[in-house]
């Protein structure tokens, strides 16, 4: 028993630096620095929340009734309801008035200066930007132009990087 506790942090650890703010294992003492008591300080840089909940810890039942409380927007995946669809994470999304990048369920990557896109399947996808920007396609043939948009064509599993200004 002592074994699966010792690698089972391990995986926790890992799995926390992809998952910040959700305390993921019931095991974790409430002073480690995976819980999730600094929650409402970090989700407050987002418009909503999906909390990843495989185990409920007191915690995470706390930052659930902080966002109940607060009225901030969040959705809860856990052995009741595990559903993460694109399609329901998409509808969550826009019904919280959020910014949706694409329709298609293709993923994408962005930060302030850089979009990607990984064609889940072929086609037409039609990146939305929000704002103007000049676009610059990186990796790829293509010439840089301004715009809210960026239409393409893709063929399944290809990925194109850009440059945003």
């Amino acid at each position: 028993m002592r074994e699966y506790s010792k690698s089972l942090a391990l995986s926790q650890d890992r799995l926390s630096r992809c998952l910040s703010g959700v305390e993921l294992c019931a095991r974790v003492p409430e002073n480690h620095s995976l819980a999730v008591r600094d929650f409402h300080a970090i989700c407050q840089r987002y418009g909503a929340s999906i909390l990843l909940c495989p185990f409920s810890t007191p915690a995470m039942e706390a930052a659930m009734e902080g966002c109940q409380e607060r009225g901030y927007p969040f959705r809860v995946a856990d052995r009741h309801s595990p559903d993460l669809s694109i399609e329901g994470l998409r509808e969550f999304y826009l019904a919280q008035g959020l910014h949706c990048w694409c329709d298609t369920d293709d993923v994408v990557y962005a930060s302030a200066h850089y979009l990607a896109i990984y064609a889940a399947v072929p086609g037409l996808k039609r990146l939305r930007l929000g704002t103007p920007r000049r676009v610059t396609p990186l990796l790829a043939p293509g010439v840089p132009f301004t715009g809210d948009r960026i239409p393409l064509a893709l063929d399944a599993f290809e990925t194109r990087l850009f440059r945003l200004d």
